[in-house]
């Protein structure tokens, strides 16, 4: 059996690697997207609606199956749902004793009170108690049900219209607001994971975008003749 410090290396190394990644470029497509679809309104050429069709189709189809990737509970996969897993499997072996000791092993012994209760307040967020020894068990089921609940028309949509082509398509109404509410959770799970793991705050889950990234639609992308 794995000892909790080499399961630590690989959620951190690899399953937060291939997960991280995935839910920035989440944000990422939805900042261009918003900021490119607005600008056209903003611009009010009589066909804008030709490019902004074919590009909108592309945003909506990249964005379905990247979360569809993250709810995926395949064992060959790293995804959000299989590492919450992960953690329930493995919840009596992360302990607050090694948590808490693992937090302050590089804090200076004058900052140890406060981080002691900064490493306890963390942890309580997936205890199914205040003060339990362990990962809580309903805690983390909790996140596994929400994600699953909040992604499921999401990821019917995903299965059956994109990914192939079902005949007839059981997922009910698919909204921009279904979209928009799923790349938010999921960024709000990976601040609360990464930071139960790596021990280290993620200030969020959208990148900055260096440059001026509208730059090169502010001249003409077509010259005349």
């Amino acid at each position: 059996m794995p000892t909790i410090e080499q399961l630590l290396v690989e959620w951190e190394s690899d399953w937060l690697v291939s997960i991280k990644t995935p839910i920035y470029d989440l944000h990422f497509r939805k900042e261009v997207h918003d900021g490119l679809r607005a600008a056209l309104e903003a611009q009010g050429h009589p066909d804008r609606a030709i490019f902004d069709e074919a590009f909108h189709r592309m945003y909506i189809e990249a964005q379905v199956m990247a979360i569809r990737r993250q709810a995926d509970n395949d064992s060959r996969t790293r995804s959000m749902q299989r590492l919450i897993g992960q953690l329930e499997c493995y919840r009596r072996k992360f302990t607050r004793v090694w948590y808490v000791a693992r937090w302050l092993r590089d804090v200076p012994p004058d900052e140890s009170d406060l981080h002691s209760v900064l490493a306890n307040r963390a942890f309580d967020k997936f205890c199914d108690t205040p003060g339990g020894d362990c990962l809580g068990a309903r805690s983390l089921q909790r996140d596994r049900q929400a994600l699953a609940a909040m992604t499921e028309q999401v990821v019917a949509y995903a299965n059956e219209v994109v990914a192939h082509s079902q005949a007839v398509p059981s997922y009910g109404p698919v909204t921009y607001r279904d979209l928009d509410r799923a790349v938010q959770q999921l960024g709000e799970m990976l601040k609360r994971y990464y930071l139960l793991i790596t021990q280290n705050s993620l200030l969020t889950a959208a990148p900055t975008i260096p440059g001026d990234w509208m730059g090169p639609f502010r001249g003409p992308l077509v010259q005349p003749g």
